[in-house]
């Protein structure tokens, strides 16, 4: 018995430390009259709860590009939306645009996750989503801090599936009727439904946290390095690699071809070794990019700059 309490008490508190990780600098979002927790999952940073912007309608009424945003709360009860989120037709959370990756209702420097993006959070803890659920099976539930709560859905005057199921819309249109969603549970990300329905919304910030990974086992390089990312054309991310033959301050950026800084992936002290950046690159345009490393040793005897080309192709 006490071997069982002691692991519910584990499980507790390692669940209350991950969903304690709010994105850097960026801990909440007031929108709407609305204050939002952040959580950083991976190079992601999501808002920690659905979305509940704009005024109800009730299910009877069909939103409308009236510039006022218009929600629907689950059986037509504001107090729904308070708890669960608004849940909203793909145009109207789009607001009435098709652009992949759009701001739609989202507050600013965030926007309408796209398709890949979902696949990336899944990619996260290797497809098992159970952990972005509030609520799941076994004890795994929640562990990522995602607090996806199962708010239903509204299609057809009808409302369904609240405290047994949820799906977020992506940005991604399927066709002129349909668009892709995602289900936390599924690790699919390839659902899609009618525009017309009805479900929520978990915006996307626009930056991306870029993870660094030293690889261990591989000795001390004898030269300072930085290798040609990997893949190159890609969409959305690719893998740079460096390697530090002395303890360094590290600085990697990313330009784009007008000489313009768009991304800062490293600025700090490694240790001698091997290492690997994950570059995602998804609020950024298909074009020509360079990404440098300068670095200096502790010591200050040795520097070392490099420049490379990569591609986005979206």
């Amino acid at each position: 018995m006490k071997i069982v309490y002691f692991s519910v008490i584990l499980f507790v508190l390692s669940t209350f430390c991950f969903s304690q990780n709010p994105c850097p600098n960026l801990a909440t979002v007031e929108y709407g009259g609305r204050t939002y927790n952040t959580v950083k999952i991976g190079s992601q940073c999501w808002l920690k709860e659905n979305l509940d912007v704009g005024t109800m309608i009730m299910s009877s009424q069909i939103p409308s590009n009236n510039g006022v945003i218009e929600k629907y709360c689950y059986n037509n009860l504001l107090a729904n939306c308070a708890i669960y989120g608004g849940m909203y037709q793909w145009d109207e959370a789009m607001q009435y645009g098709t652009t992949v990756g759009t701001q739609g209702i989202c507050p600013t420097d965030w926007h309408i996750p796209e398709q890949s993006e979902f696949k990336i959070l899944a990619a996260e803890v290797g497809n098992d989503v159970w952990v972005y659920r509030a609520v799941g099976p076994g004890n795994d539930a929640n562990s990522s801090g995602f607090s996806a709560l199962l708010a239903g859905y509204y299609g057809n005057n009808y409302f369904g599936l609240k405290d047994t199921g949820t799906s977020y819309w992506s940005s991604q249109e399927f066709s002129a009727l349909n668009a892709r969603y995602w289900c936390p549970g599924l690790a699919d990300t390839s659902g899609n439904s009618s525009k017309n329905f009805g479900i929520s919304i978990r915006c996307i910030n626009n930056t991306t946290f870029s993870a660094v990974n030293e690889k261990s086992g591989l000795g001390i390089p004898e030269h300072y390095s930085l290798s040609q990312n990997f893949p190159n054309p890609f969409n959305p991310s690719t893998l740079i690699k460096f390697a530090l033959p002395f303890s360094s301050e590290v600085k990697i950026e990313v330009y784009n071809i007008l000489g313009n800084k768009v991304e800062e992936l490293l600025n700090g002290q490694k240790n001698a070794g091997y290492y690997e950046i994950n570059f995602n690159a998804v609020g950024l345009p298909s074009g020509v990019y360079f990404y440098t490393i300068k670095t200096s040793s502790i010591e200050g005897k040795q520097h070392f700059t490099s420049t490379k080309k990569m591609l986005i192709l979206k």
